[in-house]
């Protein structure tokens, strides 16, 4: 009994009429364009392709799937897989790569991009970066090896460099111009045209000492070492190296108080203010202390007073008093007399004076 259509047919075929079963056309009824074996009426009287082969979709097979291209509309036109890197997607009817990567472009993304070189199978084109001074077209480059066309004096595979002796890229590649003394060699920078410079030397060309050095000369330039306290800026002398020292302050660095003066500050040095009677040199003292040299039996900074136990500042110094006899008492250090120490009263003069405190043995109270 025949009550199904055969394979690749559809239809009702129990109807017994002699068209009760059709050919399925998926999507066209040719033999090199039907792409399913197999087709199913559908609810609708139409008909349904079952075994659409990988790289087709669509109700009757007649579209490419994802990742394929062509027209199967078309006779002897079929389903391929898109040649495109990483499984990139293609147009399903051209095949043309709609997404190239790594700079590349084409219909299989097979080349760089304009201005581009490198690998384009490895999707691995960069830009040609053709320097624009030293270039005879900053668009174009080898499409391998990324060479720039340089123009006349330039080197380097983006024609940013001067052939050796010249410098300066912006300038056109110039002779390089180093100072014979300050400059480590005759040779600049293929790029700026800067010269290598000595220590402390300073300058494009190395023609000058850096700030705040001195003496320029085949070995370099020295540092001014202008002592920070005692100059009045950390520049010096050209030549000689000397600091602008502060007020009686002296030395090429300025960091000596000058003879007479003393205590290195802000401020400069200060004047010794010796006593003239009390010091055995008045112009002269410690320059760190200020302290004075004193006379025999004087004392204080400036030599100002009998030390204790003296009396009767002199230009000898000062005379050792004699023992007192009277408890308590000192020498008086004008007179020399037997006298109570300061605010101090009494017999033994052990007791403050009214308004006073404090008592010790021999100084007195406050």
């Amino acid at each position: 009994m025949c009550e199904r259509c055969s394979l690749g047919y559809y239809g009702n075929a129990q109807l017994g009429r002699h068209d009760d079963c059709r050919r399925c056309a998926c999507p066209l009824a040719e033999a090199a364009n039907n792409f399913s074996p197999t087709c199913e009426m559908d609810s609708r009287g139409g008909y349904l392709c079952t075994q659409c082969p990988l790289g087709y979709q669509g109700i009757h097979c007649q579209e490419c799937a994802p990742g394929y291209f062509g027209n199967p509309m078309i006779a002897g036109s079929s389903c391929e897989p898109c040649e495109c890197k990483d499984g990139g997607p293609c147009d399903q009817l051209t095949g043309q790569c709609l997404r190239c990567h790594g700079n590349t472009e084409g219909w299989r993304c097979e080349r760089c991009k304009p201005a581009h070189y490198g690998d384009a199978q490895l999707s691995d084109c960069k830009p040609c970066e053709c320097d624009a001074h030293g270039s005879m077209d900053t668009t174009q480059c080898n499409e391998i090896t990324g060479q720039c066309q340089c123009k006349e004096k330039y080197v380097g595979r983006s024609c940013n460099q001067c052939q050796d002796g010249l410098g300066n890229v912006t300038a056109g590649c110039v002779t390089c111009q180093c100072d014979a003394m300050g400059s480590v060699t005759s040779k600049c920078d293929p790029v700026t045209g800067h010269c290598q410079c000595h220590p402390g030397v300073a300058g494009p060309l190395c023609d000058r000492c850096l700030p705040d050095h001195y003496l320029f000369s085949t070995t370099g330039c020295q540092s001014c070492d202008c002592d920070i306290v005692g100059s009045k800026s950390l520049s010096c002398d050209l030549a000689s190296g000397g600091c602008d020292c502060k007020d009686n302050v002296i030395g090429r660095t300025c960091n000596t108080c000058q003879p007479g003066f003393w205590g290195l500050s802000e401020a400069g040095c200060q004047p010794c203010a010796c006593d003239p009677v009390g010091s055995l040199h008045p112009d002269r003292c410690d320059a760190q202390t200020g302290q004075c040299q004193c006379k025999p039996g004087v004392e204080g900074r400036a030599c100002q007073k009998c030390a204790q136990l003296f009396y009767g500042l002199s230009t000898y110094g000062c005379s050792e008093c004699d023992i007192c006899d009277k408890p308590g008492h000192i020498c008086d250090p004008d007179t020399g007399r037997c006298v109570c120490p300061p605010f101090t009263e009494g017999p033994d003069c052990s007791r403050c004076q009214p308004n006073s405190w404090g008592f010790a043995p021999g100084l007195g109270c406050k």
